[in-house]
């Protein structure tokens, strides 16, 4: 199962939309914090991590998630901040993956 996690419903309504759509079980959380209660509960093949999120950011979420041992193991990949593009490539999203 893939977590998705942002502040922001609609981000979080159109990844699962398209994961779903391509076979992928999905569950969401909507901070940091109920993204780390969910991950100490359940079991993640992946988790997309909001960079921008308040009172407990992405990289937050990734330090906990990397100093426990249930949780080290997932892959994690960042949404960075939305940022203007302009160019041939305006809805070109970048994405960093990280592994502890």
């Amino acid at each position: 199962m893939i977590l998705i996690v942002d502040d922001k419903p609609e981000n979080i309504f159109s990844l699962d939309k398209t994961l779903q759509a391509k076979g992928f079980r999905t569950d969401s959380a909507l901070s940091g914090e109920e993204a780390l209660k969910k991950c100490l509960k359940n079991e993640y093949a992946l988790i997309i991590l909001d960079v921008q999120m308040p009172e407990m950011d992405g990289y937050e979420v990734a330090e906990f998630l990397s100093s426990s041992k249930k949780t080290k193991d997932i892959p994690i990949i960042f949404l960075p901040p939305r940022q203007k593009l302009t160019g041939s490539f305006p809805n070109l999203l970048t994405l960093t993956v990280w592994r502890a």
